[in-house]
């Protein structure tokens, strides 16, 4: 007669000798060893800050992180958080500038600014970033994205290209959102 071994999916709970949840069976070895993996792999043993920025990437082994940073496999990634961060991006509010008073019929509006991706210490610490102008008038919204460099001291300035076509008549609300393409990290400016 063959022993009876409990052979179902099993929690931590679960006494491997056997107990009520089992019916008194012992459970099966390749139960145990399922739920041990399972375990194992949604525990974080590996950790990947990339390029110095404020995200952490988390991975249930070196390997699985090791993989992830040669093929760029996100279903790698067990979870991720967001640390306070050694880098600040600063605008200098006092050089924004809309070219011309936005007026029904105005052409050849731009916007003008200055801003730095800097350390703690206001050393620039990115060479570029991306610039989204964000336009949203009478509940429609429109989108440009450009890539500048970024001056290697001091402040870089942004002139937008033309935003005749992204301009509605009457109000106007302008988001920029600035991301150092290295560091990853982000401010939002609204005009």
């Amino acid at each position: 007669m063959a022993k009876q071994i409990y052979n179902e999916k099993i929690s931590r709970n679960t006494s491997w000798a056997g107990d009520a949840s089992t019916s008194g069976l012992p459970v099966a070895g390749g139960r145990v060893q399922e739920f041990i993996k399972d375990e194992l792999n949604t525990k974080a043993g590996s950790f990947y800050r990339p390029g110095g920025g404020n995200f952490v990437y988390c991975f249930a082994t070196k390997e699985d992180k090791d993989l992830f940073i040669q093929t760029g496999n996100e279903s790698l990634i067990i979870d991720s958080f967001e640390t306070e961060s050694n880098y600040s991006v600063y605008i200098n509010q006092e050089t924004l500038v809309l070219s011309k008073s936005v007026i029904e019929g105005s052409t050849g509006n731009t916007v003008t600014f200055q801003f730095k991706i800097a350390d703690k210490n206001g050393m620039v610490s990115d060479s570029k970033a991306s610039i989204v102008f964000s336009f949203l008038a009478s509940g429609v919204m429109k989108k440009y994205t450009t890539e500048v460099q970024v001056k290697s001291e001091g402040w870089t300035t942004v002139v937008s290209d033309v935003i005749d076509k992204y301009l509605r008549n009457g109000e106007n609300t302008i988001s920029i959102t600035i991301t150092g393409l290295t560091l990853s990290i982000s401010s939002l400016l609204i005009v």
